[in-house]
């Protein structure tokens, strides 16, 4: 759960002869923490233009987009330009926000 939660909990003591049942609830929140960090485990091994290279992140569910360099991506799927120069590529792997956890 990445959005805060009341929890409400309930003491009950039972009947007992006369006595009659008695319960007191307490309310609370419970803040998510967010601790889900995107990590991009893409290999940094050079490829050439007409080679491909498989994008690897976690946890999975994350988007992949150019930050420099140019080129295309497919799914977990980059394709580079066609170049005339060695070009540096930065790629970005990014889980999205939600509830209260940023992106």
């Amino acid at each position: 759960i990445n959005t805060d939660a009341t929890v409400v909990i309930r003491y009950t003591i039972a009947a007992d002869g006369d006595c009659a049942a008695t319960s007191d609830d307490v309310t609370f929140t419970v803040t998510p923490v967010c601790d889900v960090v995107a990590d991009n485990t893409t290999s940094t091994a050079s490829i050439t233009e007409d080679e491909t290279k498989t994008l690897t992140g976690a946890p999975t569910g994350g988007t992949w987009s150019i930050v420099s360099g140019g080129g295309s991506i497919s799914g977990t799927t980059y394709t580079p330009d066609d170049i005339n120069t060695d070009t540096t590529v930065v790629i970005r792997y990014t889980i999205a926000a939600d509830g209260d956890c940023a992106a």
